[in-house]
């Protein structure tokens, strides 16, 4: 890992530690957490190419698609599940995720019919609780040229890494 690259991950792990949304997620101590941790170190790579991408509905989704890959081939779901003692739930979590991942592919190609089909603007999706959530400075960033997706992963990680957000 490049130095950049750790720095980066520290201040995403920083930003979930900081994310109410992420920490009620977080296990507060232990293996889970450290797999939580783990993830957080390893996004600087995996997402390298979204990183310097403006926000937008689209690069969220697609930067999205690119996590959630990453943590289906490594089994982090399965292996969550197992620390936590969920017996099976791991598997179907899992099996979920690639659902999941399955209706994003279909939606990130045609943003603008997604939104059209919605009766919403992407600024409604991207504020909604049960979009992605933005926060008032989230908001307020997002509505600045500069903001990206690094920018993002280091303010509200949440964003991209939670996908329930009941």
């Amino acid at each position: 890992m490049e130095p950049a690259d750790d720095l980066l991950g520290s201040a995403i792990w920083q930003a979930m530690t900081e994310d109410p949304i992420m920490v009620a997620q977080l296990p507060p101590n232990g293996p889970a957490r450290d797999m939580w941790r783990e993830l957080a170190f390893s996004l600087p790579t995996v997402l390298a190419d979204h990183l310097d991408k403006p926000v937008n509905l689209e690069n969220i989704m697609r930067t999205q698609r690119t996590m959630f890959t990453h943590m289906i081939e490594n089994h982090f779901i399965v292996r969550y599940a197992e620390l936590m003692e969920m017996g099976s739930m791991g598997k179907m979590m899992e099996r979920m995720l690639k659902s999941m991942l399955n209706a994003l592919d279909g939606i990130v190609d045609n943003v603008p019919g997604f939104l059209e089909k919605q009766d919403a603007t992407e600024e409604q999706i991207l504020c909604h609780p049960k979009g992605c959530g933005f926060t008032t400075e989230t908001l307020r960033r997002y509505r600045t040229d500069a903001f990206t997706i690094r920018d993002l992963l280091t303010q509200q990680p949440s964003v991209i890494i939670v996908t329930n957000r009941n």
